[in-house]
């Protein structure tokens, strides 16, 4: 046989061997395993978030997802970068979070979208003692309390008196500035002033009155404990009748 004829049939050989083989390898790699893919952790909102809503911890969760190119690089993989953040739009439940979804960081809730229909914002200034050493942050709830000057009836002295004005009333803001930045503020040496309340609409004058009539007090507690005391009732004054009381009323 010629070498010219030879040459085009080992080539030929050649190209079904390596197609055999390449067959073969196919089928050998079908029957074993998938390797692992690789997970990594992403944070997804727990519950629907909206922009009047400051993030906390228990409105997100950590699901693990593969891991793939097209995974967005603003995905947000730390629930502890974004704590205390303001949504810029509306995340649904289940949703995983991304940056571009929040406001810059230092963004304020803007208090009119967080308020319901009745209800009020009033700002009421505060000091160290007043303020609960600035420990109040937005979203807290408080106790308003006033320490309101009285007259005795029956001595005619003046007294003062702590009354509690409202009770289990929600902080919307602290000062102008969100919860994160106060620590810094209080840091420097820059503590707030003021502390926006937000309140049923006929509270908004008796809050008022108070703070003109009184010294206001703010008393932090617990947002579970949302028992509300019963007003205490005036004491009335009754006039003990004696015998000679008696006697001179039926003499007259």
């Amino acid at each position: 046989m010629k070498s010219k004829a030879i040459i085009p049939l080992i080539v030929g050989l050649v190209i079904g061997i390596i197609a055999i083989q390449y067959t073969v390898d196919t089928v050998n790699a079908a029957k074993q395993p998938p390797a692992p893919v690789p997970l990594v952790k992403v944070v997804f909102a727990r519950q629907d978030i909206t922009p009047a809503d400051y993030i906390t911890e228990d409105m997100l969760e950590l699901r693990e997802v593969p891991k793939a190119s097209l995974l967005p690089r603003q995905t947000v993989t730390d629930v502890k970068n974004i704590i205390q953040r303001v949504p810029g739009m509306a995340i649904p439940a289940g949703v995983p979070v991304f940056s571009m979804m929040l406001k810059k960081p230092g963004a304020t809730v803007e208090i009119p979208s967080r308020l319901e229909p009745g209800e009020r914002a009033v700002a009421v200034r505060i000091d160290e003692s007043s303020g609960v050493a600035y420990l109040v942050k937005p979203g807290d709830w408080v106790d308003v309390h006033a320490m309101m000057e009285s007259v005795d009836e029956l001595t005619g002295k003046h007294m003062k008196e702590d009354k509690t004005i409202l009770q289990y009333v929600k902080v919307g803001a602290v000062g102008q500035n969100t919860a994160s930045e106060e620590k810094d503020n209080v840091a420097r040496g820059r503590q707030y002033k003021t502390i926006t309340l937000i309140i049923k609409k006929d509270d908004v004058s008796r809050l008022n009155n108070a703070k003109l009539k009184g010294e206001i007090t703010l008393a932090l507690r617990s947002p579970d404990d949302d028992e509300i005391v019963p007003e205490k009732q005036p004491h009335k004054v009754i006039e003990v009748i004696n015998e000679s009381t008696i006697k001179k009323i039926v003499d007259e």
